[in-house]
């Protein structure tokens, strides 16, 4: 009985310790979970907040990193990181390698068609302009096809609900070669202009209860299949008994599969919009795509900078906002080797004017009312459109 409290013991120990150590060339030591290594950056989480913010160091800070399992990096001037942990396909972990991919020979190009020429048709008038939108860009240094993908930016104008269209975007991602490619959503991240960051894998289920009423238990035996997001995780049915009444409800519950499979010259987005209906007019959103909304405005971005019908035009170092992109995939499933590309998105256009992104019509008016202020909105695929936002005062 000592031996096994004396084992537990030293087992829970050696968990207690398992973090990853960088150490910076100022000697600080930052207690960590690394969660990328790229040529220019580290990204990793604080070992004391694992659910908190992603912090990013330029890898030129840092000298050395020791990893849990007893791996080191080190950083010269001239050394690339070879070494992080991964998940697998099947949620384990172990060491990887990191392969660099330089651009495609027409990673210029497909990034050009995103910054192209754009017609806006306001009118501007005296009057400052109380709401805004952007139209976006892909920054130059952007990387959107090596020789084994190719990432492109694709709107979508979705019905929500009933009767309401909105406007998403998916990352659609081509595979380019003759073997499947894994995309690990969990190390593939949005990274906001502040530092923050959001993983594209969310572990969490939705749950969407069908009949029945508040307060009814569901019986929790009827689990059934496990399958990723677009099929139900488990059913969850039966008849069950309140006060004497019988009473039935269906809960269907959905989760992501962090590992994205793209077979062989095929395509597949990221993520996509996917929503359940409830009952009647009610739905819920079970998995959400990109879109470029600012509910509490732009920062730097205040009354009286743009006059409304009129517009302001930024370079990439002048914008208000960025938002850029790590992208991690690998030939391998179990992602013994791995590579990563980068791309950014930039505010180009703040146009002084509002829109309904949320607007009981369908698709062909929801075109005609957006080319009122882009009359190449639609024909031209790589215009990007924000939603709009109040300005600060």
């Amino acid at each position: 009985m000592k031996i096994k409290l004396l084992l537990a013991f030293c087992l829970l120990s050696v968990g207690a310790f398992a973090q990853d150590v960088i150490i910076k060339r100022n000697g600080d030591e930052i207690q960590a979970k690394v969660l990328t290594v790229s040529n220019a950056q580290v990204d990793y989480k604080k070992w004391s907040n694992p659910e908190g913010p992603t912090y990013i160091l330029p890898r030129a800070d840092i000298f050395m990193i020791k990893y849990a399992n007893g791996d080191k990096d080190v950083f010269g001037d001239n050394a690339p990181s070879e070494k992080k942990e991964v998940a697998s396909s099947e949620g384990e972990t172990g060491t990887a390698r990191y392969v660099r991919k330089a651009p495609a020979p027409n990673n210029a190009e497909l990034v050009k068609r995103y910054n192209s020429e754009i017609r806006i048709t306001t009118q501007p008038s005296d009057k400052d302009a109380k709401w805004a939108f952007p139209i976006l860009a892909v920054s130059d240094s952007s990387v959107l096809a090596t020789e084994d993908i190719e990432v492109s930016i694709v709107p979508q104008i979705l019905l929500y609900g009933t009767y309401t269209c909105i406007l998403r975007y998916y990352i659609r991602i081509e595979n380019k070669t003759d073997a499947t490619i894994y995309i690990d959503r969990g190390n593939t991240f949005k990274v906001y202009k502040d530092g923050s960051s959001k993983a594209y894998y969310n572990p969490n289920q939705v749950n969407v209860t069908k009949g029945g009423s508040t307060g009814v238990g569901i019986n929790l035996g009827g689990v059934a299949n496990v399958l990723g997001i677009g099929g139900a995780i488990g059913t969850l049915a039966g008849a069950t008994t309140v006060g004497g009444a019988s009473q039935n409800a269906v809960t269907t519950s959905y989760a992501q599969e962090r590992i994205l499979a793209i077979p062989p010259h095929a395509a597949a987005n990221l993520t996509e919009y996917k929503e359940a209906h409830v009952k009647g007019k009610q739905y819920k959103t079970i998995s959400e795509a990109e879109y470029w909304y600012y509910p509490w405005g732009i920062p730097n971005v205040k009354r009286g900078m743009i006059k409304k019908g009129g517009y302001v035009h930024y370079d990439e170092a002048s914008s208000p906002d960025m938002n850029k992109y790590y992208l991690t995939y690998s030939s391998q499933a179990d992602f013994s080797t791995y590579s990563t590309i980068t791309f950014g998105v930039y505010i180009r256009y703040l146009i002084g004017e509002r829109l309904f992104l949320y607007t009981t019509v369908n698709k062909e008016k929801y075109i005609e009312y957006m080319q009122k202020y882009l009359p190449d909105f639609w024909d031209n695929p790589y215009i990007i459109v924000g939603s709009d936002f109040l300005i600060g005062k």
